[in-house]
C-alpha cells in the first residue's frame, strides 16, 4: 500500500506542476480509481496492474467497468436471461470480458508460481499464503481453483454486503467442468465484489472528500495543521487513527456520500421485526444509507449540512461511534465489514498527504452523481491542485 501511496503522489505533484503551468486540469476521480485498484490488486496478487504508474489503459481495468456497468443493468432489463443464453448484446460483453479478468488471473497466478520455484519465501498478498498452505498441507491447488479462492478472500477485504445473487450471477469462461465437480463459479459475484469492495467504494469515498475539501478551504487548513507531522513513509497506522479531525472528515463523507447508496437483503426465513413487522421468507428487504444519512429524524434538522461537529461532543472530545444500524455504510450486525478499518485507513492516509502537500480548488461545482452500483461523481472530478 505504501508503493501506491507513494506513485499517487508523485503523479498527483507531476500532474499539478503541469497544471500550473499549461494550465491542465487534474482528474483527481481517475486518479483514485488507479490508485486503489492498485492497491487491492497486490493485496490480492502481490503484483500491480501498471493502471497508477504509467497512466495507460489496462484491458483488466476496462474489462471489470464493462462487466460491472452491464451487470448492473440486469436490475432494469428482465430479459438478461434471454439475451445470456443467445449470447446477445449486454450478455455478449460480460462474457467476453470475463474472459479478459480470467486471463489477466490465470497470467498472474502462472507468474507467481515460477516465483515461487525460484524464491520460497514468505509472501503477504493472498495468492502466496495461499500456495504456500497447499505445500504445507502436501496438497495440489489448481489454476482455476487459486483464481476463485483467491479472489474471493477479497471478500475479507469487503467494504459492503455482497450484492444479490439473482442478478449478479455468472460463470466463468473456463470452469464449466469444475462446476460439473461441484467447484463453486460464481465468480462474476465474486470478481465484481472485489473491484466494488477493493477500488470503486474506496475511490467513490475519495473523490467525495476531494470534492468536500473544495468546498471548504478552511477545512483544508485545519486538516493540514492537525496532520502537518503525519508521514506514510515512517509513521504508523496508529498516527493517522490519532487524527480526530480527520476522523470526523472521514465519517462525514460517508454520511452524506455513501459510495453504495442502497442495498438488499433477502430473508431466508420467515422473522419478525423489533417493530412487530412480519417479514415471510424469501422476501426482498431493501435499505437506502443515502437517505439515512440526510434524515432529519436520525442527524437533526441541519442533516443536509456538511458539518464535523456532529462528530464531537460540546466540550470538543471525539463523539462516541454511532450504532452501524443508525450509520449503515459498512453494513451492520454479522454482516458488518471485515474490511472497514481498511478502507478508512488506507483514505485517511492518502487524503492526509494530499492536504500536506497541496492546496484544493474545484474547477466546476456543479457535479452531481452517476448512477451505477456505487455512486461516483458523474464525468468526473476536475480540481487545480496548488503546491504549498
Amino acid at each position: 500500500m505504501w508503493r501506491e501511496l507513494e506513485e499517487f503522489a508523485a503523479n498527483c505533484r507531476s500532474n499539478s506542476f503541469s497544471a500550473v503551468s499549461a494550465p491542465l486540469l487534474l482528474c483527481s476521480q481517475d486518479l483514485y480509481f488507479r490508485y486503489t485498484l492498485d492497491s487491492f490488486a497486490e493485496i490480492a496478487f502481490g503484483q500491480t496492474t501498471g493502471c497508477l504508474s504509467d497512466g495507460a489503459e489496462v484491458p483488466f481495468a476496462k474489462a471489470f467497468d464493462l462487466v460491472q456497468a452491464h451487470t448492473s443493468a440486469r436490475f432494469f432489463g428482465p430479459l438478461w436471461p434471454l439475451k445470456r443464453a443467445l449470447g446477445l448484446g449486454s450478455e455478449r460483453v460480460i462474457a467476453d470480458n470475463m474472459r479478459v479478468i480470467a486471463n489477466f488471473g490465470y497470467d498472474v497466478i502462472d507468474r507467481t508460481r515460477r516465483q515461487r520455484q525460484v524464491d520460497k519465501a514468505e509472501k503477504p498478498d493472498l495468492l502466496s499464503r495461499f500456495i504456500d498452505y497447499a505445500e504445507s498441507n502436501q496438497t495440489t491447488i489448481e489454476n482455476h481453483e487459486l483464481l476463485d479462492i483467491v479472489v474471493r478472500q477479497q471478500s475479507i477485504m469487503l467494504w459492503l454486503p455482497l450484492l444479490s445473487h439473482r442478478n449478479l450471477h455468472m460463470r466463468w469462461p473456463s470452469l464449466v467442468d469444475a462446476q460439473s465437480a461441484g467447484f463453486c463459479c460464481d465468480a462474476c459475484l465474486v470478481q465484481l465484489n472485489f473491484i466494488i469492495a477493493g477500488r470503486d467504494t474506496t475511490a467513490c469515498l475519495l473523490s467525495w472528500a476531494t470534492y468536500e475539501l473544495t468546498q471548504h478551504p478552511e477545512l483544508q487548513e485545519r486538516l493540514f495543521e492537525e496532520g502537518r507531522h503525519f508521514s506514510a513513509e515512517h509513521d504508523s497506522s496508529d498516527v493517522v487513527r490519532s487524527l480526530p479531525l480527520l476522523h470526523a472528515f472521514v465519517r462525514e463523507t460517508l454520511r452524506l456520500h455513501p459510495p453504495v447508496p442502497q442495498d438488499t437483503k433477502e430473508c431466508i426465513e420467515d422473522d419478525v421485526w423489533p417493530s412487530g413487522q412480519r417479514v415471510p421468507k424469501g422476501a426482498m428487504v431493501a435499505y437506502v444509507p443515502y437517505l439515512m444519512g440526510r434524515s432529519e429524524r436520525l442527524w437533526g434538522k441541519d442533516a443536509a449540512k456538511f458539518d464535523l461537529d456532529k462528530w464531537f461532543q460540546p466540550d470538543g472530545q471525539p463523539a462516541k461511534e454511532p450504532s452501524p444500524f443508525l450509520f449503515p455504510v459498512f453494513n451492520a450486525g454479522p454482516r458488518l465489514c471485515l474490511g472497514k478499518s481498511v478502507a478508512i485507513l488506507e483514505s485517511s492516509m492518502l487524503l492526509s498527504m494530499i492536504v500536506q502537500q497541496f492546496r484544493l480548488t474545484c474547477v466546476d461545482d456543479s457535479v452531481t452523481y452517476a448512477l451505477t452500483v456505487t455512486l461516483p461523481i458523474r464525468d468526473g472530478l476536475h480540481v487545480r491542485a496548488t503546491l504549498r
